[in-house]
């Protein structure tokens, strides 16, 4: 009986160690505020978790390196590395912060002479094409 119950508490000390390897975090705004809802994907894995109401996430133990980024609408997409207490601090995304598109932009000219249905040319006609290729 004795050693069902020294095992017993064996296993829940390995439980609660392993519950402090996690880690940790809290996803803010530029304020401080917190924000929920973020993804947060590990950088180069599958694994994804979501921030709680309260901004706080916990990720796997097995992930103790790398880097992880954080995807919000609104918000410019932030990337942080992975520490053991860490905070994600978003910005928001708007049309003076964010990345320039770079277009190519094409102009087609084009002209031709239309025959009617008796086979007599009419007036030519020019056509404009404008486009852009992202």
């Amino acid at each position: 009986m004795r050693t069902i119950i020294l095992s017993c508490i064996l296993v829940l000390m390995g439980f609660s160690a392993y519950a402090q390897d996690a880690v940790r975090g809290k996803v803010v705004d530029k304020h401080g505020n917190p924000i929920p809802g973020v993804k947060l994907e590990i950088k180069g894995g599958q694994d994804s978790v979501f921030s709680g109401l309260d901004g706080t996430f916990i990720l796997s133990p097995s992930v103790t390196h790398g880097s992880l980024d954080a995807y919000y609408s609104g918000m410019k997409p932030a990337r942080t590395r992975i520490s053991k207490d860490m905070t994600v601090t978003m910005r928001p995304e708007n049309w003076w912060n964010r990345e320039p598109y770079r277009h190519s932009f094409f102009i087609s000219l084009q002209t031709g002479v239309r025959m009617d249905a008796f086979g007599t040319p009419t007036a030519p006609s020019l056509g404009i094409m404008f486009g852009t290729v992202k």
